[in-house]
């Protein structure tokens, strides 16, 4: 059975405190700033700002003002309504990841990641020498001032995030990401990795203390794409979506989803706000997903290139590939969709 692409866009709604925007204001940013914006890392949208970060290398443009450099830069900038800049921070060595939240006096929680040291105009931490890869946690003041760095995550080689870092109602930081060398924590505890990449979901307190973290991984590589929360009954739950190659993919070392591919087996998994594990579900495998929940079903986006078995029958691609949209119920894994696509290629962009 299919369903209306109408459903999915209802979905997609966000809350105004960090809001995504939409495809035709970021294709309105990136043309009208004048900027040289090589890639950009996350845009959101306040009650009165949008705030763009990414990286650019050699030299970044913010209007009439450049500024050169022989190295890869990170930057964050601040525009009003009418996209004119208000201020912007250059980055040497790092890039804010994700805005995760504005409070009402408009300061800024960011994640960064950097190699060595994060430097600003204005603000220069720590060095780390001895790590190639670190997370921290950021706030930016409504003026451009760093007024708060705490370092959460160190890899000695390459460590990813996954989007949809969450601040709970409690204050809690809710993390996701993978890395491919050995990960220290902020409270010294050591993370080995004996896999090409393996994944992790972590929940820092308030208090900046480790609540704890969980590992998922196979025997080869675990790469998440995407976390998403909701609330049920009160209580939130985070579902992770990714895929795994080789082997059985484990959560804390225990068997939960068994490999059907060598290469790659997509699956969702449901988390409790204290890490134990609801649902772990095997899904289509598909590549560049996106994923929304009501905590009921799962939506997921995504495009195919080879035939994909939903509900015990085959789907096959048009011709090159094919975007699916799958909703999925939780507990009778029932999936309903719909295909997308012509003789030519299509595919979904994150």
């Amino acid at each position: 059975m299919k369903i209306p692409i109408t459903i999915i866009l209802l979905i997609l709604v966000l809350p105004l405190s960090a809001q995504e925007l939409t495809h035709e204001d970021r294709l309105s940013i990136i043309t009208s700033t004048k900027s040289n914006f090589r890639s950009i890392k996350d845009l959101k949208k306040s009650k009165d700002h949008i705030y763009v970060s990414g990286y650019s290398d050699k030299a970044i443009f913010f209007d009439s003002f450049n500024h050169l450099s022989d190295s890869l830069y990170g930057f964050f900038v601040k525009y009003d309504e009418n996209l004119e800049r208000i201020w912007h921070l250059y980055i040497k060595n790092g890039v804010i990841e994700e805005i995760y939240h504005f409070d009402e006096q408009e300061n800024i929680y960011a994640l960064v990641s950097y190699n060595n040291q994060f430097v600003t105009q204005n603000y220069r931490s720590n060095k780390k020498e001895e790590y190639e890869k670190s997370i921290a946690a950021i706030v930016i003041d409504k003026n451009g001032q760093i007024t708060d760095f705490r370092d959460i995550i160190h890899s000695e080689y390459k460590l990813y995030l996954v989007k949809g870092t969450r601040l709970t109602h409690e204050q809690d930081l809710i993390v996701a990401g993978q890395f491919s060398s050995n990960m220290t924590l902020l409270d010294g505890t050591s993370i080995k990795n004996n896999s090409t990449y393996d994944s992790f979901i972590l929940k820092i307190s308030r208090k900046a203390a480790v609540d704890w973290i969980k590992i998922i991984k196979s025997n080869n590589t675990t790469i998440l794409s995407e976390m998403a929360s909701t609330k049920t009954c009160g209580d939130e739950n985070f579902f992770l979506l990714g895929h795994f190659s080789r082997d059985a993919l484990e959560y804390e070392q225990l068997p939960v989803i068994d490999s059907e591919h060598p290469y790659f087996n997509s699956f969702v998994l449901s988390i409790d706000s204290e890490g134990e594990l609801l649902h772990a579900m095997k899904i289509p495998s598909i590549y560049n997903k996106r994923l929304v929940t009501d905590g009921k079903s799962i939506v997921i986006g995504g495009h195919f290139l080879d035939s994909i078995k939903i509900n015990n029958k085959y789907l096959h691609p048009n011709g090159g590939s094919d975007i699916i949209l799958m909703k999925i119920d939780i507990l009778t894994k029932e999936i309903t969709y719909n295909h997308l696509g012509l003789e030519a290629d299509e595919s979904i962009k994150h």
